[in-house]
């Protein structure tokens, strides 16, 4: 009798599956900071993620948020994509108060805990070191007045490929013919990007000195990053003691889940609270600061990793034309002399296939 109730037991259980539509069963996930900086854009992003069994997060469209100083003087944030929120370019007096205001699309409300403005040090320098066949990449800062002691940063990479070989000719129609200018660059020169996902956190707080060296970005020595020319943007910011603690406990959340948002293996509060249910959890702590970013370059023939081609060219004579080069062949033209076609595969012949973009960035140098 009792292995019969537990057979109906079992068979008769359900799945969970965490109801992101209506907002249950799922919290609420803000990530970003209030920028009190000159000309200072705020990006906030919402989304949404399960407590339990998902990792799935899905970004809060649609909803209402406010930048609101201790004088209830307001500042909208307009939504530009899926979840993603930018403030006018402000200019936010340093001397205030100021709190997020968030209204989502099915009425719920919540804010942010008031904050004092912190003001960031400049970054000092970016500098590389090259250590145990990789490439090391170290942010460097110091504040004077010995008030900063936290910092977090973010980076973007950007780096050019290059393919093995200029292809100054295409296959058209059973023929060769010269390749247009446009597109044999566009085959040849690309760019590609990477920004950091990681929590990239420290502190000098038990130091007499507030001067810091951090690693920011490692690279393999022989790498698709530095085989042309590689940038690296950087952005720094100040953060109260109580925002540090805080990202600290996620960063060792992450480290035993293995993301930021996995499953959380217990309750982590940040300064955001509902206005509707003071036991509702919400992921995230909101501060109030300026931020300073610097941006370097090096190049392959700094870090001496010049690369060489990975493709062999091949000869192609006119009778093979279409073998090598037509809908079922694999090959990419080079050249043309002497009625003998050189050529290599396609993956080392235009840089797109390696998901580069071929449109040069504004700041490349």
């Amino acid at each position: 009798m009792y292995v019969g109730l537990m057979l109906i037991t079992t068979f008769c259980r359900e799945p969970f599956t965490p109801d992101f539509e209506t907002g249950t069963n799922d919290y609420l996930v803000v990530e970003g900071f209030i920028n009190v900086g000159i000309k200072g854009v705020t990006t906030i992003k919402l989304s949404r993620v399960a407590p339990l069994l998902t990792s799935k997060r899905v970004s809060e469209k649609s909803a209402s948020i406010n930048i609101e100083n201790e004088a209830g003087s307001k500042f909208p944030l307009y939504e530009v994509s899926n979840g993603i929120y930018l403030s006018d370019s402000l200019n936010l007096n340093q001397s205030n108060k100021y709190k997020l205001l968030i209204t989502t699309h099915n009425g719920k409300q919540y804010k942010s805990a008031l904050v004092q403005p912190k003001i960031t040090p400049v970054i000092d320098s970016i500098n590389w070191r090259l250590k145990d066949g990789s490439i090391n990449f170290y942010v460097n800062a110091h504040d004077d007045a010995n008030t900063t002691h936290y910092y977090k940063w973010n980076y973007q990479e950007t780096w050019e490929i290059n393919s093995d070989y200029k292809s100054r000719y295409a296959y058209v129609n059973g023929q060769l013919e010269i390749r247009n200018v446009i597109e044999k660059d566009n085959m040849f020169y690309c760019w590609r990007y990477n920004a950091s996902e990681d929590l990239q956190i420290s502190s000098t707080s038990q130091f007499d000195v507030d001067a810091i060296s951090y690693r920011i970005v490692n690279l393999p020595y022989f790498s698709e990053q530095t085989s042309v020319k590689y940038s690296i943007l950087v952005e720094q910011r100040t953060l109260t003691k109580e925002e540090f603690d805080y990202l600290q406990i996620i960063q060792k959340n992450s480290s035993v889940t293995g993301s930021l948002f996995d499953p959380l293996p217990g309750e982590i509060r940040g300064n955001i609270e509902s206005l509707d249910d003071a036991d509702e959890p919400v992921i995230g702590y909101i501060g109030a600061y300026t931020k300073q970013a610097k941006r370097i370059f090096v190049t392959a023939a700094q870090l001496n990793t010049n690369p060489t081609a990975k493709c062999e060219p091949v000869t192609v004579g006119m009778d093979d034309l279409n073998k090598f080069y037509g809908s079922e062949g694999v090959y990419t033209p080079i050249n043309l002399v002497n009625e003998l076609s050189t050529g290599a595969a396609k993956y080392c012949m235009d840089c797109r296939l390696r998901g580069g973009n071929p449109i040069e960035p504004d700041y490349w140098q």
